[in-house]
Parts: C-alpha cells; sequence; structure tokens
C-alpha cells in the first residue's frame, strides 16, 4: 500500500467533493437535537410535579425572600471562580456569595430545598440516564452513514446516497460494535479502579507507585481499545458483510497493515495537536466553539476518509477519488464561491417551495416566546435577573464574531438535521429557542438596551435559524413518508444532499448576522 497516496486520496475528496462527504456529518451533528428532546420532556414532567405539589410555589416565596440573583453579573461569576479576581483569590466562594447576595449558604440551601422532591428529581435524573443511551446509540448507528458517504465519495459516486445505503444496511452492525468497545472499555476501566483500590489500602510509597500505575495502565488500556477497533467500522462498510466478518477483518488489518496503522496514528496525534493549538487561540478570544466546528466539518471527516482509504487500498481497491468534471481542478476560492452561490440559491428555493412549513416555524416560535415571557419569565421575575450589558463585559469583537458564527451556525444545523428524527427534534428546537428569548427578555434589567442589541443582527439571525427550523420538519416529513411506503432511498438521499446546501446557504446569512452582532449591536445599544 503506498500510504502517501493514500492519505492524498482523503485529503483531495475533503477538498474536492465536501458536497460527497460533509452532508452524513451534519446529520450526525443533530443527534444532540433528538437526544434532547428526552432530557427536555424529563425536566417539564419534574416541572409539572414541582408545580402539583406546590414545591414551586414554596421555591418562589423563599426566593423571593433572597431578591433578584444577578445571573449576567461579573462580580456573581467572580464570586464562584477563585481565580477571578485578584483581590478575593483565596477567599472561600461561599463568602464571596453571602457577600454578594445578602443570604448565607445555609439559607441559600433552605430556598432550593422545595425542589429536591424525590419524585422530580428521579424524573430528571431518569431522563438524562436515557439522554446520554440515546445519543451514544444514535451517534454509533449514524456512524454508519457517514463511513458509507466517505467510501461512497472516494469512489466517486453520490456520498448522500452511498450513505443511506450503507446506513439502512449496516446501522446492526454498528450498533454491535458499539456494544463491544462499552464493554471493553468497562473492563478496562473496573481493573483499573480495583488496582487503584489495593493501590489505595496498600499505603505508603510502592501504594503511590502502583496507584500512577492503575492510572496510566487504565490510559493506555482505552487507548488500546481504540485502537484495535478503529478499522472495524470501515471494514463492516467496505466488506459490506455484517458485523463479526468485519470485526475479523478489522482486527487483521491491524497485523497486515502495521504501517499505515502507525501512519493513522500520527495523523490522529497531528490532527489533535492541531485543533488543541487553534482552540487555545479561540479560547483566548472567547470562541471556543470554533475548535468543536472545526472538529466537525475538518478533522474528524480527515481522520475517517484516511481509515476508510487505507482499508479499502488494503483490499486492492484503487480510490482516486476523481473529481466529477475538470471545473473542480480551479483554484479552491472559486470553487468555495460557486459553492456559496448554490447554497444562495437553494436557500432561497427552499424559502419559496415551504411556505406552510415556514408559517408553521413561526407560529411555534412566537409560541415559544410567550409562554417563556409568561410562564417561565413571570415565574423568576424578582427571582433571577439578566443583563445584556453584563454578558458583554471583558469580550471583544473579533472573538464575538467567530464565536457568534461559530454557535449559531451549529445550533442551525442541530435544528434541520435533528429533523430527521420524524420533525420533532426541530420543532421543540425552535419551541425551546422561543422560549428562552421569551423568559431572558422578562428578566431583562434593561428591555430598550436589549432590543436595541437584538434587532440590528435579530432581523438576520432569526430568519436563518426559522428557515433551519423549516428545513427540520421537511426533513421530517420526508423521513415520515419513508415509514409509510411513500418515499424511498433516493427520496432520502436527495432530502440529506439539499438539506446541506441550504445550510451553507443559512451559512452566509450566519455570518452577516455575526459580523453586526460582534462590530455594530454591543455599540447601538450603547445610544438607547
Amino acid at each position: 500500500m503506498r500510504i502517501g497516496s493514500r492519505v492524498r486520496d482523503a485529503v483531495r475528496t475533503l477538498v474536492y467533493r465536501p458536497h460527497d462527504v460533509l452532508p452524513w456529518y451534519l446529520v450526525g451533528a443533530g443527534v444532540p437535537a433528538v437526544s434532547r428532546v428526552i432530557s427536555l420532556l424529563a425536566f417539564a414532567l419534574a416541572a409539572g410535579v414541582l408545580w402539583a405539589r406546590s414545591g414551586l410555589a414554596t421555591f418562589r416565596e423563599r426566593a423571593l425572600e433572597i431578591g433578584p440573583i444577578p445571573v449576567d453579573d461579573p462580580a456573581f461569576g467572580e464570586a464562584q471562580d477563585p481565580f477571578g479576581d485578584p483581590e478575593t483569590v483565596g477567599q472561600p466562594p461561599e463568602q464571596e456569595l453571602e457577600e454578594l447576595l445578602g443570604a448565607t449558604p445555609e439559607e441559600l440551601a433552605a430556598v432550593f430545598e422545595p425542589l429536591a422532591d424525590p419524585l422530580a428529581v428521579s424524573i430528571v435524573v431518569v431522563g438524562l440516564v436515557l439522554t446520554g443511551i440515546v445519543s451514544v446509540g444514535l451517534n454509533a448507528v449514524a456512524s454508519a452513514g457517514r463511513l458509507g458517504g466517505v467510501y461512497g465519495a472516494l469512489r466517486g459516486a453520490d456520498g448522500s446516497r452511498a450513505g443511506v445505503e450503507t446506513f439502512l444496511r449496516d446501522w446492526r452492525s454498528f450498533l454491535a460494535l458499539l456494544i463491544v468497545e462499552l464493554v471493553a472499555l468497562a473492563v478496562v476501566v473496573l481493573v483499573g479502579l480495583g488496582l487503584l483500590s489495593t493501590a489505595m489500602a496498600a499505603g505508603g510509597a510502592a501504594g503511590v507507585g502502583l496507584g500512577l500505575l492503575a492510572v496510566l495502565g487504565t490510559v493506555v488500556g482505552i487507548l488500546l481499545v481504540q485502537l484495535l477497533l478503529a478499522f472495524v467500522g470501515p471494514a463492516i462498510v467496505v466488506d459490506g458483510r455484517g458485523f463479526f466478518p468485519g470485526l475479523k477483518s478489522g482486527l487483521g488489518f491491524l497485523v497486515r497493515e502495521p504501517l499505515a496503522v502507525v501512519a493513522y496514528v500520527v495523523l490522529g496525534l497531528s490532527v489533535l495537536v492541531g485543533l488543541a493549538v487553534v482552540g487555545g487561540v479561540f479560547s483566548l478570544l472567547g470562541a471556543g466553539s470554533v475548535v468543536a466546528l472545526l472538529g466537525l466539518v475538518v478533522a474528524t471527516p480527515l481522520l475517517e476518509t484516511t481509515k476508510v482509504s487505507f482499508y479499502a487500498a488494503s483490499r486492492g481497491e484503487e480510490l482516486s477519488a476523481p473529481p466529477p468534471d475538470l471545473r473542480e481542478h480551479r483554484p479552491l476560492r472559486f470553487r468555495a464561491r460557486d459553492g456559496f452561490a448554490r447554497g444562495w440559491r437553494e436557500l432561497f428555493a427552499f424559502v419559496r417551495e415551504t411556505p406552510g412549513l415556514h408559517a408553521t416555524i413561526v407560529g411555534l416560535f412566537a409560541a415559544g416566546i410567550a409562554i417563556g415571557w409568561i410562564v417561565i419569565g413571570g415565574g423568576l421575575v424578582g427571582i433571577v435577573e439578566t443583563s445584556i450589558d453584563g454578558r458583554l463585559v471583558g469580550t471583544n469583537p473579533i472573538g464575538l464574531f467567530f464565536d457568534f458564527a461559530a454557535n449559531n451556525w451549529t445550533v442551525a444545523v442541530l435544528t434541520a438535521t435533528g429533523g430527521l428524527a420524524f420533525a420533532v427534534p426541530a420543532a421543540v428546537s425552535i419551541l425551546f429557542n422561543g422560549l428562552a428569548f421569551g423568559a431572558i427578555a422578562r428578566l431583562e434589567v434593561d428591555l430598550l438596551e436589549l432590543f436595541a442589541f437584538v434587532v440590528p443582527h435579530g432581523i438576520v439571525e432569526i430568519p436563518a435559524i426559522l428557515i433551519a427550523g423549516a428545513l427540520g420538519l421537511w426533513l421530517g416529513l420526508i423521513a415520515l413518508r419513508g415509514v409509510v411506503g411513500r418515499a424511498g432511498r433516493a427520496d432520502l438521499a436527495d432530502g440529506i444532499r439539499r438539506a446541506y446546501w441550504v445550510l451553507v446557504g443559512i451559512a452566509i446569512l450566519i455570518l452577516v448576522a455575526a459580523v453586526i452582532e460582534a462590530f455594530v449591536s454591543p455599540y447601538l445599544r450603547l445610544l438607547v
């Protein structure tokens, strides 16, 4: 195997065919929107229990005695961070909070005690556990579509269609792979904990040494499990023979192609170091969300495309990933320009074709704002107060731009692709955003200043998020039609492909909104 050629294939595929590789990565990014529905439902049920048992009323009565908590006041944040204010370093956080709120820790505990209803807490705990289980499971089965799309793109095929075919064929195998991985990791962790407990019982220098070895061995064991199973997914997808043959072939690849494995490890470490460096820079700017976005659309696709390329080449396949036409050999700036132009056209075409879905989304958002203002915000008036002025203290425009752009486009992606789960997550996401907006507005200390900040960029950003919500409903309807036999695999693949291009168009709106939100809105609010 020519390792350099296989890496170049992976890079070329990602650069020349992002429209074939990335759609299924965006679909996978929608998993949190799906699993979040469970936790939100759990919190809603718990709130209902507290309301029925007068827990919320008691909490409100006691909280009003303390007065509003300025959650956006920089002093409140510093009171919870012992390293935040040089003058208070070493001062107990509870003492700082007592000085700020005028209440002792015991009084604060008494305020929140009515919320510790056993049934309500049990509902929340079960909901969070189910959320985690569903999230892990959906991520595992979504990886079948991701690797299938990558394999299709490497062969010059339609990545969206290949992803759909592979997902429907192999999702059970990837679920089995997840179970095997979790069991292996559990064994490693349990052995490590056993050795650590033995070290603690031994005590002394020998105990410390054994404890360090236990921790180091556990870390090495976890990394070894990840490496042993790294090529099982590509084997399942490329060979198409199911889990057990894929497990055997994936493990066999480690023996057959040790140089490729070493190259993959080196590439993975290089990518991690690169992300760490980039993350450090953006963290200094206050834009940590950029790192997660780069992981979604650059780092993870590059590593997984390389894995599939390595494994397919070991099976004798020549994967040159040819561009569909010579135009794709043009400089990157021209291809990027054409890609954004197509996304812009698809965005406007989608809005024109789906007025009913957009009206539904606008209605959900408006209902969320009303409920958030009346119910949530109204219930917290006098207990919590928010301040746009406080939230912007210590920020800089460049960091705000990158953070707003990355975070808001990620929200749009989650809202849209999460809708594949029969439209429910998209609707819940828009409703939740409305609830949050309405509640924050009700609790704002200076409502006029808040609107002066929101309106300039909101006239661009809010429509972008609402379009993403309508896109999620549209994808959900395709999924529903597929279940009842009125849509086929080609329809689903076409829907995923079109959603990708619409999200590219939404990215343009998000970028424009981020420029206004970072460089105009913070200063315009000062004029009111």
